[in-house]
């Protein structure tokens, strides 16, 4: 099999990197520079695109999961992604948006606070989730979670 049709069939299953099919293909044991001319030639056949590959990832991520800003962002350094386009994709989304989706969506599924011990799970949650204090702390305002009355 060669280093080509090893990637279509990778690229058959989800999407990849660049930085991540060249490690794929290197890990399987291919020379180098059939890693690298398949890459390129997936790359002139639109296969291989980090900025269309960054930003469904940061689509699908949005769907799927409670994620932050800040998260995103370290997931697709993680992948390997060049940092400017990173920063592209990312300057257009609206943390606070996604902070006020992921408490609905807390809320809806356990409830509103009651007690001190349910407000600190909600905060742990949401900071685990890449939301900084201070956001969570503002949201926590709007939406009247307060942790006087808890």
């Amino acid at each position: 099999m060669s280093a080509m049709s090893h990637a279509l069939k990778l690229l058959a299953k989800r999407d990849y990197s660049k930085a991540e099919m060249i490690e794929k293909l290197t890990q399987a044991g291919f020379d180098q520079s059939d890693v690298e001319d398949a890459v390129l030639r997936l790359s002139e056949y639109g296969y291989l695109d980090d900025e269309k590959f960054t930003t469904s990832f940061i689509e699908n991520r949005i769907k799927q999961k409670v994620v932050s800003k800040q998260l995103l962002e370290e997931e697709l350094r993680r992948r390997k992604i060049d940092e400017n386009i990173i920063k592209a994709a990312v300057d257009h989304i609206n943390d606070e948006n996604l902070l006020q989706r992921a408490i609905k969506n807390y809320l809806r599924l356990k409830g509103n606070p009651k007690n001190l011990k349910e407000v600190k799970k909600l905060y742990s949650y949401l900071l685990r989730h890449g939301f900084s204090e201070e956001m969570i702390l503002e949201s926590f305002h709007k939406f009247k979670i307060s942790i006087d009355d808890a």
